[in-house]
């Protein structure tokens, strides 16, 4: 069943008790896939009373309040949302809930950083990301001249990939909207690779980065899609190459996303590494949920793999709404280029964190994130080629 919002309203209280359950956001026009009805207040059933107060609940376990209706199987409303308390708006922000990150870094915002996001593609109706919808900073590669879409939506597909990630970077949080990104004052440059089914192709994730590196001269680019090295034309084989040696000329960190993997037996039949985390130029994030024992087993399996992130549930905007999802790699990914975004502030810029000593921009920041422990080798025991990342941790006073 669906509902859709006519009109988006907020209330900051109600006189229900929900106990502890998630209130989502929803705005006008959207749809809610609805799981289950309550029926609060005098009656017990809709059967008792046909005008009861309806709460929904959508298949994430949302909450979104419907107020007094008439109940149908094309239920359409008003959908009322409910601002999440104190406690959730702190854990949102995703600049202020990274313990490990220095203050330092962390009161930059990113301010004076340029991050290319490609993925399917973005949409910018949500309250936290419409500084987005100005004029240019948003190009869809699957048309001719690139050219942006009119309006302030990129609208990539039916996924929404894009503006999921987006969300964890770019995100400004407010009272009533409390996820906020990690860098969110960076300058934001979105490219949209999937085409109208949401499919990508070689070509425009191709274009994407060398658009990004050439025009857009980006300090970070995070992708976190992918296409199959056997999609390659050996051409293509030769712009990946070309896309490696400017990388590495122009100190740009590219970050990418890893299959997620959750056990040993994922970690033995993963799939092979794709296009762009194939880049030797590319760090490479993953995440799992088993914390250092699937990590032991993805560095003896996949020895390619830079960073690694443990698997906490995490808040992002999702079209127009808010909606909790686990830590899958494709989110680790803006993560940690958000992080690298608010070090390279700190820093003064891409061309500062190299070293004359430590000229490759890579291997710089990963020393940056070692020295500031902002990770965790995997073992002491090891070398700290893997590095471990955990958004909960807090590192101790040395």
């Amino acid at each position: 069943m669906k509902a859709t919002a006519r009109a988006d309203v907020h209330i900051r209280s109600t006189h229900l008790d929900l106990e502890v359950a998630p209130i989502g956001q929803l705005f006008a026009g959207a749809e809610l896939e609805v799981e289950d009805v309550l029926y609060l207040g005098a009656a017990a059933t809709e059967a008792d009373h046909p005008h009861a107060t309806h709460w929904l609940r959508d298949l994430n376990g949302w909450y979104y309040w419907a107020g007094a209706m008439d109940f149908d199987e094309t239920l359409v409303t008003h959908i009322i949302s409910l601002p999440p308390d104190a406690a959730e708006a702190a854990e949102w922000d995703y600049n202020q809930r990274l313990p490990s990150v220095p203050d330092e870094w962390r009161r930059t915002r990113g301010r004076g950083t340029r991050i290319a996001i490609i993925d399917t593609g973005f949409v910018l109706r949500h309250p936290t990301l419409k500084h987005l919808a100005r004029p240019g900073g948003r190009y869809d590669m699957t048309r001719p001249g690139f050219a942006d879409r009119p309006g302030n939506d990129l609208v990539a597909s039916r996924s929404t990939h894009g503006t999921e990630v987006l969300s964890l970077l770019a995100a400004r949080p407010s009272a009533a909207f409390p996820v906020g990104g990690v860098a969110p004052e960076a300058e934001f440059f979105l490219l949209k690779v999937a085409d109208a089914a949401g499919r990508i192709q070689p070509a425009p994730l191709l274009d994407a980065l060398e658009f990004a590196i050439d025009k857009l001269k980006a300090d970070i680019i995070t992708v976190s899609v992918s296409v199959r090295p056997n999609l390659l034309k050996n051409a293509d084989r030769k712009r990946l190459e070309d896309i490696d040696d400017k990388l590495a000329k122009e100190s740009i960190l590219l970050f990418t996303s890893l299959p997620n993997a959750g056990n040993t037996f994922e970690l033995l039949t993963a799939r092979r590494l794709k296009v762009p985390a194939t880049a030797r130029q590319a760090l490479r994030v993953g995440a799992i949920s088993e914390s250092f024992f699937a990590a032991f087993h993805w560095k003896k399996f996949d020895p390619e793999i830079h960073l690694l992130a443990n698997q906490p549930h995490i808040a992002c905007c999702s079209g127009s709404t808010i909606k909790q999802v686990p830590l899958s790699s494709s989110y680790a990914t803006p993560l940690m280029a958000g992080i690298a975004a608010l070090a390279m502030a700190h820093k003064g810029g891409r061309q500062a964190m190299t070293t004359p000593t430590q000229k490759d921009v890579m291997a710089a920041f990963r020393q940056m994130l070692r020295e500031a422990r902002v990770v965790q080798p995997l073992s002491e025991y090891e070398n700290d080629e893997l590095l471990f990342f955990d958004p909960h941790w807090q590192p101790q006073e040395a």
